[in-house]
């Protein structure tokens, strides 16, 4: 099987940029059984601690992360994706599971995506959130490298974390009945 990816530029915390992504591909694509997965990774930090955490840090953890995986869920919905729809990954962070200094904002957004998980599977419909550590090669965690490394954190790298997707979608293929 040929696997197409596309990637369309919006912004996931606005639905109606999100339905517009949508109808793009489903125009591209014609029939609602060719789109088989959604990744989820957006995401940004506004670390501070509790006391310092303001109603706009907390909103701009949020939009991209919640927000933005609420409106891919009701899209799905929407456009009645979910029958076909083969992967709906939420790329989570495991400050969600520990929590960590700063982050109170960051753990429970990511917290809200393994939730919505947990929603999605009850109702029937397919749904993964992997809980990621920190990637050290690009993104969030890139500059803080040599940091991880003296608390005894290696992070993951680019090759591992493609291994790691590759596996999640090796397994959720995987008739386990």
């Amino acid at each position: 099987d040929i696997i197409q990816i596309e990637c369309i530029k919006c912004d996931v915390s606005i639905l109606s940029q999100v339905e517009s992504a949508f109808r793009e591909i489903l125009v591209k694509f014609g029939e609602t059984n060719q789109i088989h997965g959604i990744f989820h990774a957006a995401g940004i930090l506004m670390d501070g601690a509790i006391a310092s955490q303001t109603m706009e840090m907390m909103e701009s953890v949020y939009a991209p992360k919640v927000y933005g995986a609420w409106n891919l869920h009701e899209c799905c919905e929407k456009f009645e994706l979910n029958k076909n729809l083969k992967h709906f990954v939420m790329f989570s962070s495991v400050a969600s599971l520990l929590g960590n200094f700063g982050q109170t904002n960051y753990s429970a957004a990511n917290s809200c995506l393994d939730s919505l998980v947990e929603y999605r599977r009850n109702k029937g419909m397919c749904g993964t959130s992997i809980q990621w550590g920190p990637w050290i090669e690009q993104g969030m965690a890139m500059n803080i490298k040599q940091h991880l490394e003296k608390v005894g954190m290696h992070g993951i790298s680019n090759e591992m974390g493609i291994r790691v997707i590759n596996d999640v979608i090796l397994y959720q293929n995987t008739d386990l009945d």
